[in-house]
């Protein structure tokens, strides 16, 4: 109705401007509403002025979102990991262990359990960041097992001043504290009864502490702001080929060789200034 009434009697005519064919499909469309219909004595124009129009509804507030959804399940520290944006909302910790319906949209998240509403949170894209409402923490910030960033400096400082400083630094590096529990190193609890195993676990804890963020001041130089775990993860995810040889003598000789990166791979590498071709093939004997 629309084709034969508006467009095909404009089909043969010109025009030079937008502003000039819109104006002429809309003469077109003021008489084609104006119009009797073939069996009654009204138009579709009254038609709409007398029922339809004060039955319309006003339009929402807001533009109309999509939604996404996703299952997950709410972690030790008492936050979801949602998968798109590899980013962690908190949950009352209350609902730690539990799984848990996320509906997200391009601005909100929103967690249920059991088709309740536990959580509102503004979407945050920064991969692998923290997004906490401190209500969600437990009573005195406590964790498994009661851990609490006082309990892991009282347990610091047994060991020793420098020891005590160093986890302070590990606290103090996060908006909350206890985000260092699950940080790149991992903060855990670890008892040695021989004073220089626990000399060596801190030398090797502190070296491996400047060690990543060296890693991390190279990246945010060249203007990448990947954190120590999202290297981790691009770097194991990169393929590997075994080849396995077996001897006359019994071992068997298992080769590691790492295949051709990819794009993400070769991007880091060039940052860290790294020859992907030098990556040594390891020999493995079982």
């Amino acid at each position: 109705m629309v084709y034969q009434r508006i467009f095909a009697p404009l089909r043969n005519i010109t025009f030079f401007s937008l502003q000039e064919l819109n104006e002429a499909i809309w003469e077109k469309l003021e008489r084609h509403n104006n119009a009797f219909f073939q069996r009654r004595n009204i138009s579709r124009r009254k038609l709409f002025e007398q029922i339809e129009k004060e039955e319309l509804q006003p339009l929402p507030v807001e533009r109309y979102e999509l939604k996404h959804y996703q299952i997950a399940k709410v972690e030790f520290n008492y936050h979801a990991y949602l998968k798109e944006d590899k980013h962690y909302y908190s949950v009352p910790y209350q609902y730690i262990g539990k799984r848990i319906k996320i509906i997200y949209t391009a601005r909100n998240v929103e967690i249920y359990k059991d088709n309740i509403l536990i959580a509102l949170h503004r979407r945050n894209r920064r991969n692998y960041g923290y997004t906490t409402i401190k209500k969600h923490l437990p009573p005195e910030h406590q964790f498994v097992n009661g851990w609490s960033p006082d309990k892991f400096i009282r347990w610091a400082a047994t060991i020793g001043g420098s020891v005590k400083e160093f986890i302070r630094l590990m606290l103090d590096s996060r908006e909350h504290p206890e985000q260092a529990f699950k940080s790149d190193l991992g903060l855990r609890p670890n008892y040695h009864q021989l004073e220089q195993r626990i000399d060596a676990r801190v030398f090797i804890t502190v070296l491996a502490y400047h060690l990543l963020h060296a890693i991390e001041y190279i990246l945010t130089s060249k203007g990448c702001k990947l954190s120590w775990r999202t290297v981790k993860r691009i770097v194991s995810s990169q393929d590997y080929t075994t080849i396995t040889l077996p001897t006359t003598s019994g071992p068997v000789i298992h080769l590691r060789k790492p295949g051709i990166p990819e794009q993400v791979h070769l991007e880091l590498y060039e940052k860290l200034e790294v020859d992907y071709k030098k990556l040594e093939t390891r020999k493995i004997i079982a």
